[in-house]
């Protein structure tokens, strides 16, 4: 760049030259200087990878992380959301979030796939109001598993005609029906993919939306009853859980006796009919969906009852169900995430 030192031109001008126009130029040539030895050590390109980090990175400075958006291409006036991805399959679960909603950066960052997307209008916008947050927008009427929400009169979709809005609470929803539709899991399980949603933020807290996506992965879960696709804000007061170590959580009695309870196939039918009941809600529609008569249904559930001391028709002993269930599905997840050398320590997964 700066093959030859910097000549000064004179200017047409019938001002007397000034006693520091030496010092000035001395300056400039020292910063043209600097600036070219930068360009040379930062080879940074506009689809380079780590454009992606510096965004997604807190330790980076704010000028950094703007100058690192606008080499991407993208607003910092607009609301980003993060998507995390990762195991068996993750190539293919990215080319589903893309079928859903349009996405303008990723980077693979470690063993997990960083998806970025954005609103297509600035934060604060007609758009952008209308969007809301993952868990401010409900369709009215029935929906199909898989199904998109459909705006309100008067709003707008950040996805296009036809495609869910990027931040509807429909989103995580239709992600986890395309995912097992590509992924069918069994009683076996299933090695992935899984997917964290983080919330959708301003675009210069696209690091605590990345940070939250690789939290959710903790509560993914590929058993036959777990989701696949889970949103931060959609996680409550269970995200708290995520700070707890999963070896801590397996080594409540609870959890110690359902896992015992499960190592034997009937315990094992017993548990999965239990969680299955935990998800559906009410023993007809269990049935239904296991294909069982209810009064089987029911004869599992008591079962389980019987060994852990539980009452489901009690809210306090249903609730304690539904989350040492939870827990056992966490803990798998984390064997999962962390490669096939870690033994399942829930026996999760092992029978077919």
């Amino acid at each position: 760049m700066l093959a030859s030192p910097p000549q000064r031109w004179p200017a047409e001008t019938s001002a007397r030259p000034h006693p520091l126009d030496g010092v000035v130029l001395d300056r400039l040539r020292h910063c043209l200087r600097v600036v070219a030895a930068r360009q040379v050590a930062d080879p940074l390109r506009m689809d380079d990878p780590a454009l992606l980090e510096v965004v997604l990175s807190e330790k980076e400075r704010r000028e950094d992380r703007v100058r690192a958006m606008r080499l991407l291409g993208l607003d910092p006036g607009r609301a980003t959301r993060v998507l995390a991805v990762t195991g068996p399959g993750a190539a293919a679960a990215v080319r589903i979030i893309g079928e859903h909603v349009p996405i303008l950066r990723q980077a693979v960052i470690g063993a997990t796939t960083a998806v970025l997307v954005q609103d297509l209008a600035a934060l604060g916008g007609s758009a952008g109001r209308a969007l809301g947050s993952e868990g401010s927008t409900r369709p009215s009427g029935p929906r199909t598993a898989g199904s998109a929400a459909t705006p309100r009169a008067g709003e707008e979709s950040a996805s296009g005609p036809g495609r869910p809005s990027m931040v509807d609470r429909g989103l995580s929803d239709t992600l986890n029906a395309a995912v097992v539709q590509a992924f069918p899991a069994s009683r076996a399980g299933a090695a992935g993919p899984w997917i964290g949603v983080g919330e959708r933020l301003p675009a210069l807290a696209a690091a605590a939306s990345w940070e939250q996506a690789r939290r959710a992965l903790r509560f993914a879960s590929s058993t036959w009853h777990g989701r696949r696709v889970i949103a931060f804000e959609r996680l409550g007061a269970l995200e708290l859980l995520a700070d707890l170590p999963v070896q801590r959580l397996l080594g409540t009695a609870d959890v110690t006796r359902i896992n015992e309870f499960a190592a034997t196939e009937a315990g094992a039918l017993a548990v999965d009919t239990l969680e299955a009941f935990c998800v559906f809600g009410t023993l007809r529609r269990t049935a239904t969906e296991l294909h069982l008569h209810h009064s089987t249904v029911a004869a599992r559930i008591a079962q389980v009852e019987a060994v852990m001391g539980w009452d489901v028709d009690d809210a306090l002993d249903r609730f304690t169900a539904t989350l040492v269930l939870f827990v056992r599905r966490m803990a798998l997840s984390s064997a999962q995430l962390a490669g096939p050398s870690v033994v399942d320590p829930t026996s999760v997964g092992s029978r077919r």
